[in-house]
């Protein structure tokens, strides 16, 4: 099902995205994902349990943005991976795609939501925290940096299900 916010699509991530996503993630992380780790994401074991989505932009529907996530155990959701081409950043698309993916997880029951972010990443917690994250813990040392690793902050926050 494809989401239409003008002049932008947000559509379910295929095979075909594959190639711009893995573009378009070397050219904005540190340490970008490669490939096989995208590919695997879509695996069809991990489909019933994942929320994928790529923002399309027009007239060539080229990819602009990605959000990767999978439920990791009942409605518990981790945020994986989100993209948005330097050009778009600041406009709230960051904001968009993750918000779809919160409130399509809890459509029928409350969904928690967990992630990791660098404690230098200020730019993806203030995303995190607009998104109604907060802080509950450190994991020390957990991601490679250019000074050797870099400790990453837990985030965590329920969303509210569409329950009668």
């Amino acid at each position: 099902m494809a989401t239409r916010i003008i002049p932008y699509w947000i559509v379910p991530v295929t095979l075909v995205h594959l190639p711009e996503i893995v573009a378009l993630e070397q050219r904005i992380a540190a340490y970008p994902w490669q490939y096989a780790l995208f590919q695997d994401e879509l695996r069809a074991e991990w489909r019933q349990r994942s929320l994928h989505r790529v923002l399309l932009a027009p007239p060539d529907d080229r990819v602009v943005g990605f959000v990767f996530c999978r439920a990791l155990v009942d409605n518990e959701w981790s945020l994986l991976n989100i993209g948005i081409v330097s050009e778009l950043r600041g406009c709230g698309w960051g904001e968009r795609l993750l918000r779809l993916v919160m409130r399509h997880s809890a459509k029928c029951e409350d969904a928690t939501w967990l992630l990791e972010v660098a404690v230098t990443n200020r730019a993806a917690r203030r995303l995190y925290e607009k998104c109604g994250l907060s802080v509950i813990g450190v994991r020390r040392g957990y991601y490679v940096s250019a000074a050797g690793h870099e400790d990453a902050l837990v985030m965590q926050c329920l969303v509210r299900g569409n329950n009668p």
